[in-house]
């Protein structure tokens, strides 16, 4: 997540909380944080890590007979980016022709060089 995204994040964060407390949002204003910005970016941050490591953040692709379909990883959904996701894109690339093989659950590992992704089945798959 790129900087000013995760910027984004923290002042969400920041009017969020100041809303629940109930103070104005003429009172306490975002542009006036200055230097408290890097401490909202850091609570964020740690949100962030603790929403992820609770909920996992794998990506997943699925085959079945007629389609394919990826799972996104909690960051690809709360970020707004699925559209743009390399791993979506990976799987593309190997998905053009069923494989009976390949039919059930995987984890994307990752992507090769040749922007191939690495699956690994999953336990829940056949």
């Amino acid at each position: 997540m790129a900087r000013s995204d995760r910027m984004q994040a923290a002042k969400a964060a920041y009017v969020a909380w100041q809303r629940a407390r109930g103070v104005p949002e003429a009172a306490a204003t975002w542009e006036l944080m200055g230097d408290s910005k890097e401490r909202w970016l850091a609570v964020a941050e740690a949100v962030r890590a603790a929403i992820y490591a609770e909920l996992g953040n794998e990506h997943y692709v699925i085959f079945t007979e007629d389609r394919w379909t990826v799972e996104h990883s909690v960051e690809c959904k709360l970020s707004g980016h699925m559209h743009e996701c390399a791993y979506h894109d990976a799987v593309r690339l190997i998905a053009d022709e069923y494989d009976p093989d390949r039919a059930g659950r995987w984890r994307i590992t990752g992507i090769d060089s040749e922007g191939l992704p690495s699956l690994e089945r999953t336990p829940d798959g056949p």
